[in-house]
């Protein structure tokens, strides 16, 4: 016999319903559809080449580097399919010293980072490149070559940063790393 203090609660059983099924299922793919939408477009916070830099411009704060600003793509607009990414940096040193800091951290990552420009000439923006070293990586991308670029700015430049103005001089340098990828699959 049971008494009132030993009765198991019954559960309720909530039943679902067609229509609430039907409306789970297409929220969930509403759901689902928008973070695809999210992660491919270029609102994406996934940009390929800003991971594939992200070693050189380690090493280049390490070296004394201060970023000013940034700016790239992921490569997943109507208009641009390739990842790329740009860094800008402020040294406190000479052409000649940035010269050697951006070839010896491009050495250090794995890259030959080569230029066909004099150091002495002031008057000359310095481009360094390197498009043999390394291959993509990433699965999403196509076949193809990391290329990796770095720049050493002319003296008297006046560069903006986020409408900071950023000048060069004998004893500081403005300096951009880059790296494109190759284009997505589609």
């Amino acid at each position: 016999m049971e008494t009132p203090t030993n009765k198991k609660p019954t559960a309720t059983k909530r039943k679902l319903t067609p229509a609430k099924v039907v409306l789970s299922i297409i929220g969930t793919i509403f759901v689902g559809f928008l973070l695809y939408i999210y992660f491919n477009s270029p609102f994406s916070p996934i940009n390929r080449a800003a991971e594939a830099a992200a070693p050189l411009e380690t090493a280049l704060v390490k070296a004394g580097g201060v970023k000013k600003c940034s700016l790239g793509d992921p490569g997943f607009g109507g208009d641009n399919w390739e990842p790329w990414y740009t860094g800008v940096y402020q040294l406190q040193v000479g052409r000649k010293e940035a010269v050697e800091i951006i070839t010896r951290i491009g050495k250090e990552n794995g890259y030959h980072l080569k230029t066909d420009k004099s150091v002495e000439d002031v008057n000359a923006e310095i481009n360094f490149v390197d498009n043999t070293s390394k291959k993509n990586s990433y699965g999403e991308l196509k076949d193809g070559i990391l290329y990796v670029s770095g720049i050493v700015n002319r003296y008297g430049d006046d560069h903006r940063c986020g409408g900071e103005p950023l000048v060069t001089n004998e004893s500081q340098t403005i300096v951009r790393i880059g790296a494109s990828l190759p284009e997505r699959k589609k």
